[in-house]
């Protein structure tokens, strides 16, 4: 039985949109040398190498992106699914930030990536303050579990969940994480033990599809943490990562 570790990257690996610390990247990169390791993101592949150099790229076996939606390996694309959104629903999202009661918005607030939609009221745009003042904004006026809430009931046919700080990602029913099983089970055979880690496994989050899926499957675990900081003291401690 093969062992496999999967691993979100914000929020789990680095600080949202931070650079990895350089004593958790030598830990990491020592800890993975001899283990088959895999990321899971909602970042496109560009976003990720401003995050992780290279170095601990190439030390996984694989990095799957947009939720799954886009897959490298050894640098190299594998494969990638398309979403096609209607121009209503860009046009229902830019109405939503029109009507959005946080006051400051810097632009980019619709990012479209391979098989999903990135939205943000705020904007992409926001600096580093910006970014945390609306996290805390939204920690008290809920405004992301809204967005969710609007757009599972107008439309259907999509799923969405809250990534990040400040963003929700939306994408075709289906198409969440938890599609890197499927994969994994043709790469390495249906007999797994796979440990997962992510910061965002909630109803809601964009780590919950995967953490849902893995708890139908024998061996395999989900474990959340609230940093870095925790996903290193598992490596460096728990026995599930020996």
């Amino acid at each position: 039985m093969e062992k496999i570790y999967l691993f979100d990257v914000d929020g789990t690996l680095t600080e949202p949109r931070q650079k990895i610390d350089e004593a958790f990247a030598e830990i990491f990169l020592k800890w993975a040398s001899d283990k088959i390791v895999y990321l899971v993101t909602g970042s496109d592949l560009g976003k990720i190498k401003q995050q992780v150099f290279d170095e601990l790229l190439n030390a996984c076996t694989g990095v799957f992106c947009c939720l799954g939606n886009t897959f490298y390996k050894n640098d190299k694309l594998v494969f990638k699914k398309g979403f096609r959104p209607k121009l209503e629903l860009t046009e229902d999202l830019e109405a939503y930030v029109e009507a959005s009661s946080y006051p400051v918005k810097t632009g980019k607030h619709i990012e479209k990536r391979t098989g999903m939609i990135n939205f943000s009221v705020v904007g992409r745009n926001a600096t580093k303050e910006q970014r945390e003042d609306y996290y805390a904004w939204d920690q008290k006026n809920h405004e992301r579990a809204d967005i969710v809430d609007y757009i599972t009931k107008a439309w259907p046919k999509l799923d969405v969940a809250v990534g990040g700080m400040i963003s929700v990602d939306i994408f075709a029913k289906g198409r969440d994480k938890s599609q890197v099983l499927k994969h994994l089970k043709k790469e390495h055979g249906s007999d797994l033990s796979i440990v997962f880690t992510g910061d965002r496994i909630y109803p809601s989050g964009n780590d919950y599809g995967l953490a849902m899926a893995l708890e139908k499957m024998p061996n395999c675990q989900h474990l959340s943490v609230l940093g870095y900081e925790e996903t290193r003291a598992l490596i460096e401690y728990s026995e599930l990562f020996r």
